[in-house]
């Protein structure tokens, strides 16, 4: 009771910026930039190519960078609170591994495609036990969150390439659960043949937003990135709202291994590796603040978008990963440099 009077008090006090009477177009531009790259970026992929505006490449395109949309989402909560995960990639590699020792290893699901989701819980389940150690190592132990996420990105390394050997494992003929994955990662609804991928990361997209802008739990989040003084000061349990995020982004991500692994029928212990930096940078490009406080779900997944278009069209027109990184990066530089003008001119 007393948490929430606290949490109306913290709420009545922030005061809303007086809207702008006209928008200039420089400020549009600074404003809706991160949609404007996608536009041109469309453009520009559909001269270049008659391939990349066709249906089969658009489906395609959600299933492979359906793992990165999920670990946006846990990215997002974690910078939104004022922290950063470097260790999401690794994660990916756990998950794919643990995945793939339940069901060739433990039996699981050998039978029936039911044991699909003890499977999947059980890697859920790993991690939210990675997250909360580089929870507790930011919020109790004092590290900051670069080098506390750094640590476990190399203990997650270590863990999936002790478990197997260094070795990929291949899933592929382990019973009836994996064929489920299999199918699901693989397949689309009746309905305008949406592949489930597109339509998973479509609903957690939503329901993340909601979370974010809609309900208490979610704006406490944002204040502890954006003031965390404020929220002490109003008698709130920091701590609870920089802990919670990094539970979500190990979860998303060990998760997002699975899915890897129901693609490929393969698990790799290297799998997922820097993933997290395009999970940073499309947050980044969608215009959140690498020090808490902001962020978006709908422009991190336009983030993201811009990236995979490029990668996209950069394999189509057989152009090397090298290449691909260089504007990647160019583009993040861009990014930083709008938000930095897009806060000066708010001041």
């Amino acid at each position: 009771m007393e948490e929430n009077k606290n949490n109306a008090e913290l709420n009545e006090s922030v005061v809303e910026a007086p809207a702008k009477k006209g928008m200039t177009f420089k400020d549009f531009i600074l404003e809706y930039n991160a949609i404007i790259v996608l536009v041109l970026v469309i453009i520009i992929s559909i001269i270049l190519s008659p391939v990349f505006f066709t249906w089969t490449n658009f489906c395609n395109l959600m299933r492979q960078y359906a793992p990165y949309f999920l670990l946006v989402c846990g990215m997002l909560m974690i910078m939104i609170s004022g922290g950063i995960d470097l260790s999401l990639g690794a994660m990916i590699a756990v998950g794919g591994i643990i995945f793939s020792v339940t069901l060739k290893n433990w039996g699981w699901g050998s039978e029936s495609a039911w044991g699909l989701i003890p499977c999947l819980l059980f890697v859920a389940l790993i991690g939210v036990a990675f997250g909360s150690i580089n929870a507790c190592l930011v919020n109790f132990g004092g590290m900051p969150p670069f080098v506390a996420t750094l640590a476990t990105q190399m203990v997650a390394n270590g863990v999936a390439n002790t478990i197997v050997g260094g070795a990929a494992v291949d899933v592929s003929s382990t019973g009836a659960a994996f064929n489920a994955m299999r199918a699901y990662c693989t397949g689309s609804t009746l309905l305008i043949k949406l592949p489930w991928l597109g339509l998973t990361f479509i609903l957690l997209g939503v329901i993340v937003t909601i979370v974010i802008k809609l309900t208490v739990f979610g704006r406490m989040i944002t204040a502890s990135g954006s003031n965390g003084d404020a929220v002490k000061f109003a008698g709130l349990n920091l701590i609870k709202y920089r802990f919670i995020p990094y539970l979500f982004g190990g979860m998303f991500s060990t998760l997002a291994g699975a899915i890897l692994v129901g693609r490929a029928t393969i698990a790799s212990p290297t799998a997922g590796s820097d993933y997290q930096m395009d999970a940073i940078a499309a947050c980044v490009i969608g215009g959140s603040n690498l020090f808490g406080g902001t962020g978006s779900v709908p422009k991190s997944y336009i983030g993201m978008c811009i990236l995979a278009l490029i990668g996209n069209i950069m394999n189509l027109l057989s152009i090397g990963s090298y290449m691909q990184n260089v504007c990647k990066g160019l583009i993040i530089m861009g990014a930083v440099l709008l938000m930095n003008a897009t806060d000066k001119v708010k001041e």
